[in-house]
């Protein structure tokens, strides 16, 4: 009868180890990035019950930094509608829906940063100028950027509403370590997913934000061999053939069409147009490198 009791109690505790919660991150420039590209990994990784952490470093602000000209700041609007395509793309793996997150502000490494939260997803939202295409960045926020900061060639960044500034490279990728340290909770190994830093042939002419944002993550996680790499093909996608089966691109569509509607329904011109429906059908990329080890204990 011990012998019988001692067996359950450890089936229990395999079981109870076996459901821990893994976590992935999705690190992206803009609000939209993980729904055009990564879309696919985002919702496998939901429906195997994953966290999941999106870090957004830019207000994707398109040289109008705070500037109104619909019902919400233009960067707000884009926010509001990466926030409901997370909450969406959470409803598709099941369970009841619940009411959608409000922003709270929190601090990371001396930080304040937007943060919402809905069942097993979180986004964080940094607020950094705009770089434009070629990363020098726009008049409206100072020709300020992501590369500009990495380069040296200006001393500090800060977040397009005043609300911090990152004074060095290393500032802000030692931001992005404690969230990846605070986020993977009790987690030995997690995962990260970013753009592909392979620019001369897998992702050719891709948006220097998009770049920039990969370098940081890579020299982020540099040390941290137990977090496993996934690399996304972005802008170039388009050129390939799709890949992605009739009901992952359903799915990448209705993602993609929930975070659109917060421009839309701000009275903004809607992103859902033949350019960004092109990279909906395909999901490319490759595992640079797998978790190895384990993360310290804490």
């Amino acid at each position: 009868m011990k012998k019988e009791v001692l067996l359950i109690l450890l089936l229990i505790f395999s079981k109870s180890m076996s459901a821990q919660t893994e976590v992935s991150f999705s690190f992206q420039a803009h609000q939209d990035d993980w729904q055009l590209f990564m879309s696919s990994k985002i919702v496998e990784d939901l429906n195997n019950g994953v966290k999941v952490v999106f870090v957004t470093l830019t207000a994707g602000d398109a040289s109008c930094g705070t500037c109104t000209y619909g019902v919400i700041p233009f960067f707000l609007a884009r926010e509001t509608g990466s926030v409901r395509s997370a909450k969406f793309a959470a409803d598709l793996a099941g369970g009841i829906p619940s009411p959608r997150a409000d922003s709270v502000r929190v601090t990371v490494n001396g930080h304040s940063v937007v943060k919402y939260v809905y069942k097993n997803t979180v986004n964080y939202f940094f607020r950094l100028p705009d770089g434009n295409l070629d990363g020098n960045g726009f008049p409206n926020t100072g020709h300020n950027s992501l590369r500009k900061l990495k380069l040296g060639l200006i001393s500090s960044l800060s977040s397009i509403d005043g609300a911090t500034t990152f004074t060095s490279w290393p500032d802000l990728t030692n931001t992005l370590k404690e969230i990846i340290n605070t986020e993977r909770g009790l987690d030995n190994q997690v995962w990260v997913n970013k753009a592909s830093l392979d620019t001369l042939v897998y992702n050719q002419s891709d948006h220097m934000d998009h770049i920039y944002t990969s370098i940081a993550v890579e020299e982020t996680v540099n040390d941290m061999p137990w977090v496993g790499i996934n690399e996304f093909l972005d802008y170039y996608s388009s050129a390939l053939p799709p890949n992605l089966s009739f009901s992952d691109h359903a799915n990448a569509s209705a993602i993609f069409g929930v975070s659109v509607w917060g421009l839309h329904e701000n009275t903004y011109t809607t992103n859902f147009e033949d350019g960004h429906k092109g990279w909906l059908s395909m999901d490319y990329f490759t595992v640079k490198r797998v978790p190895q080890g384990n993360a310290p204990l804490r």
